[in-house]
């Protein structure tokens, strides 16, 4: 499955380790599956570099309350240079504006010149690269966002991997589960997800996957993307519309409730 070639591919891939989950990858999902670690070689490498814990100018509470750690940002401002904490895997870089009342935790890398806008909730595992907005009440977990996405208001993002020059409306949701049994839900069980592909049934490897969704993709507002969605690029989503499972050409325009073509990536 020669994914890198089709409609799906992202044109700007970040550096470094994270660069190298892309290169790597067999299925368009396999990056998310070796985030965390990707995420700690990057760390290793500022160590091994001599890079030490900063706080330039970098006004932050420590939430020990919470299990993973991390920070709850006290006042607003722009870093003027990087912030970096190898202890808890988070970085942030200079010319990114941190608003009052937004939390970072653990295993975050936000590149430069983004937004954390008050209420944002970055729940760790969650790459954001360069001109990124991460608005009031978004919420984003375990995520890749190439870079100069936007989810600037009400917006949640789980699981999922976007490319590059992305617009989420306000209310944009990308679902990672998918409906679970009665039992599943009291036995506290979450199936491995897997997909049809090729006539062949393909297990991902992650129990919960949101969307796969190529550059220049846009979201109307009050939008629904559902669990294994796989956008190509440019797409448009109108607003107060759902996006079902499935695979969505390059370009296209979708306007109705409609299902995904048969997967062939």
């Amino acid at each position: 499955m020669n994914w890198k070639d089709s409609e799906f591919y992202f044109a700007h891939l970040p550096t470094g380790p994270i660069g190298k989950l892309f290169s790597k990858a067999e299925n368009p999902w396999d990056p998310l599956c070796r985030l965390r670690v990707a995420i700690e070689l990057h760390f290793e490498k500022l160590e091994s570099t001599g890079t030490l814990k900063t706080q330039p100018d970098l006004i932050l509470d420590p939430l020990e309350q919470l299990k993973e750690g991390g920070y709850f940002i006290k006042e607003s401002q722009v870093l003027e240079a990087d912030f970096i904490d190898t202890e808890l895997f988070i970085a942030v870089g200079q010319g990114t504006l941190l608003e009052a009342g937004a939390t970072i935790k653990n295993h975050t890398i936000i590149g430069n010149n983004c937004e954390v806008r008050q209420g944002a909730y970055l729940r760790g595992y969650l790459y954001l690269g360069e001109g990124c907005v991460a608005g009031h009440a978004t919420e984003m977990k375990h995520s890749i966002l190439i870079s100069h996405v936007e989810a600037g208001h009400f917006s949640y993002i789980g699981d999922s991997i976007l490319g590059s020059y992305i617009n989420l409306g306000a209310g944009t949701k990308i679902s990672n589960l998918e409906f679970r049994s009665l039992e599943q839900k009291a036995q506290g069980i979450l199936p491995e997800m897997s997909m049809h592909l090729e006539g062949k049934k393909v297990p991902i490897g992650l129990k919960k996957l949101g969307a796969i969704i190529g550059d220049g993709f846009e979201a109307g507002c009050n939008s629904v993307i559902a669990p294994m969605a796989f956008v190509g690029k440019e797409c448009w989503l109108y607003p107060n519309q759902t996006l079902l499972k499935g695979v969505y050409p390059a370009k296209g325009k979708i306007k109705s409730i409609e299902s995904g073509l048969s997967l062939r990536l």
